[in-house]
């Protein structure tokens, strides 16, 4: 079980045989959440290449 008293907690979890999360609100009431429903959208990343060579090989680059 994991307690959590931050709305800017991070949380890593094992999903492994998890079907159903459920979380406790401080007024007493409870959410519960299916894993399949639960979207999971990782942060963009940005990258920074300052070498424009470089830069221009990878962007042109259709090797997969």
């Amino acid at each position: 079980m994991c307690y959590i008293n931050s709305t800017a907690s991070i949380i890593t979890l094992n999903w492994t045989n998890v079907h159903v999360t459920e979380i406790s609100r401080t007024d007493g009431s409870s959410a519960h959440f299916y894993v399949d429903d639960i979207v999971f959208t990782p942060p963009p990343c940005i990258v920074t290449i300052p070498d424009v060579n470089f830069k221009s090989y990878l962007v042109n680059n259709t090797a997969k």
